[in-house]
This record gives C-alpha cells, structure tokens and sequence, in this order.
C-alpha cells in the first residue's frame, strides 16, 4: 500500500511538471498582438522611407509560421506600389527578407520559379508553337516599341526546327511615352476574339507597317464571331457603333 502511495504520489508529480512546462512553452509561444501604438509608428516609418504618400494601407497579415515576427502588407497609392514586410517581435525593427536557415535556398529558388510560372501562363494569352514545347518564352511587348519590333523580327528568322522547340506566349505591355500603344494594344485584343491567328495578323501587321502609319484612327474591324459578340456591348469592340463600323484598319491605323 505504501508503494502504491509512493508511486501515486510520484506520478502525481510528473504530472503536475509537465503541465507546468507545458504550459510554460504555450506561454512562450504567445505573441503579442500589433498595437496602435506599433501600427501608427511603422506606416510613419514606411511612409517616409519609401517616399510614400501618407494614405497607405497597412495590413498585419499575421505571424509567420514558427515564430513572433508578423507579416506587414503595405499598399501605397502615390506611387502605387505594394510591399510585404516583416516586423519583429519586439515590434521595433522592419526587414524586407527574413530568411528562415530551415530552408533550402535552392528550394525555395525552384518553389519561386514555378510560381512565377504558373502566373505568367495563366489565363488565355495568345501564343505561337505547340503547346508542349520544352521553352516557353513569355514576351511583353509594344506594338509602337521599335525594339519590341527588333525582337519580333529575330523571333520569325528563327529556323524552322528552332521554331517547334519554342512557345512564345504573348502578353500586353503598352507604355505610357507612346502615343498610340494602347490603342494599338485594344485593336489587336479586338482581333484575338476572332482568333489567334487573327491577333498575330494584326501583331505582325503594326509590326511591319509602323513607319507607313499617319494619323490614329483607333477602328478596328468588329468581331463577328459568337463568342466575341457574347463578349462585345451594343458599341461593338471598341466602341465604335455598329451602324458606323468601318473597314478593317491595320493596328487600328489608316496608313
């Protein structure tokens, strides 16, 4: 009996230590919570050091896993511009990166790579070459860039057997400097609901033609296919009305 009371009495003690230092790792792993104090203190700081006007947007977005430093989302209207950056525990200092040594860096390069990937192909892009190509360019281009062009003109030199080893996905990238680009861009996206190959005809066209090209008209021909009229309004493509549609123009130009 006295044994059995020992040996109660000793478990009943483990018992207690391990609650004691159980709760004592829970305690430990409690974060404190961003206070205003913090938050007004670290969108004065971002403000100021970034050049930011003083109506940003300041997000806590939480801790990261494993530990006290939080997570801080910055969104800044003038300029607009969008920051993630991480805050300690002691709610002093900022960092741009927190690198986490139970990380491989050439993991993480690869989980990068692929994210970048998948944003980059998603969606419906036109593009040219098979499908399962084993590279896959993603060209951001101008129609009134004249080194866009340059690039344009190397791609169709390429040998033919250079051609069915390549994808090249096509995105929109206007820049504001250039007078016409983005009309240009919206005469050729008009196009591609027609088709794919009706968008590179009218990408080649601007292309090939941009020294002949006078004054902007921004017309396009109006998409006759079903799914473009789905996706047209009553003013047709680019709104222009269809009572007053005109003849196909290239890139949107009378030349």
């Amino acid at each position: 009996m006295a044994v059995w009371r020992g040996a109660t009495r000793s478990m009943t003690r483990s018992l207690i230590c391990f609650a004691l230092v159980a709760a004592g790792c829970a305690c430990a792993q409690t974060c404190p919570a961003l206070t205003d104090e913090a938050r007004s203190r670290v969108s004065a700081y971002v403000a100021d050091r970034y050049e930011f006007a003083p109506d940003l947007k300041m997000e806590d977005e939480g801790t990261v896993v494993g530990s006290c430093f939080r997570r801080i989302g910055i969104r800044a209207n003038a300029p607009s511009r969008s920051l993630e950056l991480f805050l300690s525990p002691d709610q002093r200092f900022l960092f741009e990166t927190l690198l986490d040594t139970n990380i491989s860096p050439s993991a993480e390069r690869l989980r990068v790579a692929r994210e970048t990937q998948l944003a980059l192909l998603a969606g419906s892009s036109p593009y040219l070459g098979p499908e399962n190509a084993p590279v896959t360019l993603v060209e951001f281009s101008d129609f009134q860039c004249p080194f866009c062009k340059r690039f344009a003109d190397l791609l169709s030199r390429l040998p033919a057997k250079d051609r069915l080893r390549l994808r090249v996905v096509f995105k929109q990238r206007p820049l504001a400097m250039h007078q016409w680009a983005r009309r240009a861009a919206l005469a050729s996206i008009c196009a591609s609901f027609e088709s794919s190959g009706a968008f590179w005809v009218s990408r080649n066209s601007c292309s090939q033609t941009r020294k002949l090209l006078r004054r902007p008209i921004w017309r396009t021909e109006l998409p006759r296919s079903r799914k473009s009229r789905e996706s047209s309004t009553s003013t047709g493509c680019m709104g222009v009305s269809r009572k007053r549609a005109p003849k196909p123009y290239f890139c949107g130009m009378r030349s």
